[in-house]
């Protein structure tokens, strides 16, 4: 065999194999890219919506509704509890037992946890 021959055969599969493994790579490259972009439109979407109940909650209150017991009918208050910390959780449950309405101070205590927790989110997950 001459050596043009043994060259243009070495070449030709290293030209099949990186461009097998080129093919293979690109999709699961592009596939990671678009994993990332949906976990992050689904933070924001998560965040966004976080904040909208909360701005209802003390904005735009029922008549003598409690917060505690407001917020544990929100749906969206089932999204965010898996991330808050236990003492805003425990302080929630505390104001379900109490009688004192929106606007009263246990209430904006819970609010302004609520908030700053998620601020905490926000940053922890790199949206601001």
């Amino acid at each position: 065999m001459s050596d043009t021959l043994l060259a243009a055969i070495v070449g030709a599969v290293a030209g099949i194999i990186t461009g097998s493994i080129g093919s293979l790579f690109a999709p699961w490259a592009n596939y990671g890219v678009e994993k990332r972009k949906q976990r992050l439109a689904h933070r924001r979407e998560l965040v966004a919506k976080w904040r909208i109940m909360l701005s209802r909650l003390i904005n735009d209150p029922e008549p003598g509704v409690i917060l505690g017991r407001a917020l544990l009918q929100e749906t969206d208050y089932m999204s965010l509890k898996p991330h808050l910390s236990t003492f805003i959780i425990e302080r929630i449950k505390s104001a379900t037992r109490s009688t004192e309405r929106v606007g009263g101070p246990i209430s904006t205590d819970i609010y302004r946890h609520l908030i700053e927790e998620v601020n905490k989110i926000e940053k922890k997950w790199k949206l601001v």
